[in-house]
């Protein structure tokens, strides 16, 4: 008989990240596992660059879906898996604020930081 996805998730919870980075192309219930252990420190880490909840939460969504679709290119031997997700998070932070400064200038609004991101 197949567990359930709450035991397989329960099951889940005990692996390192590391492997549940690996196992997500073949069981995408490690990924959601992944996603409930770091959801709160990567939204607050966006949360405290932004000042800004409504942002920080897409910014959130998109840090989460650029991992689950880039899930082939962490390499555990370059690092632990929370820190390729922040790298994610920053990456995906510094494309925020580039857009932010092309909206602010097309706009003739001034500098990027007339406006919160």
């Amino acid at each position: 008989m197949r567990p359930t996805s709450e035991q397989l998730e329960r099951k889940l919870s005990t692996y390192p990240d590391e492997d549940l980075l690996l196992l997500t192309p073949q069981v995408p219930e490690a990924f959601s596992v992944f996603y409930d252990r770091h959801l709160r420190s990567v939204m607050s880490f966006l949360l405290s660059r932004t000042g800004n909840a409504e942002v920080a939460e897409e910014l959130t969504c998109e840090v989460f879906a650029a991992a689950f679709i880039g899930i082939g290119t962490y390499e555990p031997k370059r690092g632990e898996g929370r820190a390729w997700l922040f790298g994610i998070a920053r990456i995906t932070l510094l494309r925020s604020y580039r857009q932010h400064a092309i909206e602010c200038r097309a706009l003739g609004l001034g500098p990027a930081t007339s406006l919160p991101v």
